[in-house]
C-alpha cells in the first residue's frame, strides 16, 4: 500500500502573496457592492427624483425609496417637489451698485440696513468726470441711464423704485431639469 506524500508547505513569500490576493478580492467585492447600491436612496418629502438612463428621461418618482441602476447607467437628479414654493428675487429691477454708491441718501440707507455694499473697483474705469459745478464735490457725474437705474417714471410724473420677487412651483420635473441652468436668466427677462 502506498502512503500519500505530504504536500510541501508554502513559504512565507507565497503565503504573503496569497493573503494579499484575498485582501484585494475582498476590497474589490466591497467596492462593487457599494457601487451597485449607490443609486438606492431615500427621496425627501419635499422633493422629487428624475431618473435618466444614459442621459435619456426614464421616469420621475415622488418621495420615498428610489431604486435605480448605478451610475453611469442611470443618473438620479433631485429637484423640488410640486408642493414646494420657490422664490427668486428679480435683480434686473434693482439699482446699479455704482449709482447707489454715488447717491448720499442711499448710502445712509445702506449703512442702516444689513446689506453689504458691493465692491466698486477703480472709479476711473467708469469713464465719468467729477461734477465741476458743485464746489468741493468729488462725486462722479453719472450718465442718465446709470443714474436713473432702478427708478420708473409714472404717468402722473411720480418716481417709483420697483422691487419684485417671483414665486413659482415646479410642475413638469423633466422640463425643469432640462432648463435649470437657464431658468434664472429666463425668469429675469420675462419679468
Amino acid at each position: 500500500m502506498e502512503t500519500p506524500t505530504p504536500s510541501p508547505s508554502l513559504g512565507p513569500g507565497a503565503q504573503a502573496v496569497r493573503l494579499a490576493f484575498w485582501f484585494v478580492v475582498v476590497i474589490a467585492l466591497l467596492a462593487a457592492g457599494v457601487w451597485a447600491t449607490s443609486n438606492i436612496r431615500r427621496i425627501p418629502a419635499d422633493s422629487r427624483a428624475v431618473v435618466m438612463r444614459f442621459g435619456a428621461f426614464v421616469r420621475t418618482q415622488d418621495a420615498g425609496l428610489l431604486i435605480a441602476w448605478p451610475q453611469p447607467f442611470e443618473t438620479v437628479l433631485l429637484i423640488p417637489g410640486s408642493a414646494r414654493l420657490l422664490e427668486q428675487r428679480i435683480s434686473s429691477l434693482d439699482r446699479d451698485p455704482r449709482a447707489r454708491a454715488s447717491d448720499p441718501a442711499a448710502a445712509t440707507a445702506t449703512e442702516s440696513s444689513q446689506t453689504l455694499p458691493l465692491p466698486l473697483g477703480d472709479i476711473s474705469s467708469w469713464g465719468f468726470q467729477p461734477d465741476a459745478s458743485a464746489p468741493g464735490s468729488t462725486a462722479p457725474l453719472l450718465p442718465d441711464a446709470l443714474a436713473g437705474s432702478g427708478y420708473v417714471l409714472t404717468g402722473d410724473k411720480g418716481v417709483v423704485q420697483l422691487s419684485a420677487t417671483l414665486y413659482y412651483r415646479v410642475v413638469d420635473p423633466y422640463a425643469y431639469v432640462l432648463q435649470k441652468e437657464r431658468l434664472e436668466a429666463a425668469l429675469q427677462r420675462v419679468v
